[in-house]
């Protein structure tokens, strides 16, 4: 016997035909603990922070709304090292989850609103921008 599995048609459905009985499933993501994963919605607007200055001492990122991707990323003119993690990031990198050189970028998919991200440098004076997508 032939089994066929067919879109349907963009929807978020699929249908299975065996026998010559048709069969509607809808469809999730999982992971590989067999758990739902939620697909990731649109972002319906954006805030961005400017330029940031920080040195040697954590600096928490803040934004008013929720997001729902955070983008960091290190101004063309430092000469330093960033590092994002939460409030226990060190200047020397311990406990960091990225790091960051002079011009590059990174967007981690995070709603900060249960545990804040932080930036430190590894030298005095630089600067970081930050802005999120909610």
């Amino acid at each position: 016997e032939r089994v066929t599995i067919t879109n349907e048609g963009g929807s978020k459905k699929v249908s299975v035909t065996d026998a010559g009985i048709k069969t509607l499933i809808d469809t999730a993501t999982i992971n590989s603990s067999g758990n739902q994963i939620n697909p990731l919605k649109r972002a319906s607007d954006l805030e961005g922070n400017g330029k940031i200055a920080v040195g040697t001492t954590a600096v928490e990122i803040t934004f008013t709304g929720t997001p729902e991707s955070i983008i960091i990323s290190a101004d063309t003119g430092n000469t330093g090292t960033l590092y994002v993690g939460k409030s226990d990031v060190a200047s020397d990198g311990s406990n960091a989850i990225a790091f960051l050189e002079a011009g590059e970028s990174i967007e981690i998919d995070y709603d900060d609103t249960s545990n804040a991200l932080y930036v430190v440098a590894s030298v005095a004076a630089q600067n970081y921008w930050a802005g999120a997508l909610l």
